[in-house]
């Protein structure tokens, strides 16, 4: 594993290793110096170019969840480039200030051209070696099991495609509450459309609507609705 400091295009720096695929988890956070989090929140979906009208929408859920994560000290961990729902993120830590916790990128390293693909407000990367995006789902989530061991965990999901579908999976493996933002298309809607009884004949659908720890939230609600409900599932008792 190689671990260096880089300088971001917002003149952040963040913490950065390149490890092969079959890395320890644990490996990784030691050589992060990722402290033990308080609470973990996964955020996973599109990197496409998103419809307008649900990048508005999105922007302000994630003005409340910034919000949210930096006033609660929150470790996140997302799919890390400068693009799609990560992007919005990114703005939105920006707007609400300085991170108190870990900001944990993971990615394909084979897939991220130049370190400016990266979401520049992000405090932690990891790249893993390999060309194919989905090939590094496993360790993102292997991370995730690993950061929560004495926390509580939570995924949101908006839009997204086949990669999503894994994502999604990996948190019915792992038995995590997945919040979906219904109204956010890809495949966030297509598992909520299942789980309201449209039928399906994929596979992977089925299972994750079947499966899933699964909580709808409209992507039109209250913005401070969903904060208040992250914060009630990451801080229950």
């Amino acid at each position: 594993m190689r671990v260096e400091s880089i300088a971001l295009p917002n003149h952040n720096s963040a913490r950065l290793a390149r490890a092969a695929l079959d890395v320890s988890a644990r490996h990784v956070i030691e050589a992060l110096e990722l402290p033990a989090p308080r609470a973990l929140l996964i955020l996973n979906g599109a990197t496409a170019k998103l419809d307008p009208k649900v990048s508005r929408h999105l922007d302000e859920l994630f003005t409340a969840l910034a919000r949210l994560v930096i006033d609660e000290r929150i470790t996140v961990l997302t799919g890390a480039t400068n693009a799609g729902i990560f992007a919005l993120f990114g703005r939105a830590l920006e707007k609400g200030g300085r991170l108190s916790a870990p900001c944990l990128g993971v990615t394909a390293g084979g897939c991220v051209g130049e370190l400016a693909e990266l979401e520049p407000h992000h405090s932690h990367f990891l790249l893993a070696e390999t060309d194919e995006w989905s090939a590094a789902t496993p360790i993102m989530y292997e991370l995730a099991q690993a950061l929560a061991v004495e926390c509580q965990s939570l995924a949101v999901f908006a839009g997204g495609g086949l990669v999503t579908r894994t994502e999604m999976l990996k948190n019915v493996e792992q038995n995590r509450e997945m919040i979906l933002l219904a109204g956010s298309q890809g495949s966030t809607d297509a598992v909520v459309a299942a789980r309201s009884g449209e039928p399906t004949t994929e596979a992977d659908i089925q299972r994750i609507s079947r499966e899933g720890r699964l909580t709808i939230f409209a992507l039109e609600d209250e913005p401070v609705s969903l904060a208040n409900l992250i914060y009630s599932r990451l801080f229950s008792v």
